[in-house]
């Protein structure tokens, strides 16, 4: 267990935020992973376990800083998977897998998957006419896709599709 210890504080980097980041291997969600015997563990995990105890079945070690690299226990909290929702929400990120325009091979713009969604004409219309597959314009017309995206109000003020940027 030494060893694991000499690991992460050898592999890590203190940021002027007070987080400290695991500078080793990470995820594609940036969440750090550290061998631990013969399993790989996300190093925000391993880092709570050894600063602070054991971790109870079922529950998230969430992040005060919001910075999945940070290894820092003081940035560190327990909580269930409707916390760590209820957190991700409160500071404002959106459900996980929503990235709408923000999506590095988004195509559309969120205006233009309201106006699929309403629209009525044949799909493949629809697709040749803003550049994507009939699947996936059919993907949006059932909301199998762009879930995170509201419904349009038929209200300028309250729609934030109909504001300019």
């Amino acid at each position: 267990m030494a060893a694991i210890h000499h690991t992460l504080v050898n592999r890590s980097v203190v940021m002027p935020s007070g987080c400290i980041e695991w500078a080793g291997p990470r995820d594609p969600n940036r969440y750090g992973r550290i061998a631990v015997g013969h399993k790989t563990k996300l190093a925000h995990r391993v880092a709570y376990e050894r600063s602070i105890g054991p971790i109870p079945d079922g529950m998230h070690v969430c992040h005060h800083c919001d910075n999945p690299p940070c290894i820092n226990p003081d940035h560190l909290f327990l909580g269930t998977n409707y916390d760590n929702i209820q957190d991700r929400l409160r500071k404002g990120r959106p459900p996980s897998g929503c990235r709408g325009e923000n999506h590095n091979k988004c195509k559309l713009t969120e205006a233009q998957v309201l106006k699929i969604r309403n629209d009525t004409r044949p799909l493949k219309i629809i697709a040749a006419e803003y550049g994507i597959t009939p699947q996936n314009a059919g993907d949006i017309r059932a909301r199998r896709t762009w879930k995170c995206l509201p419904e349009a109000t038929s209200d300028p003020i309250l729609d934030p599709c109909e504001s300019e940027p």
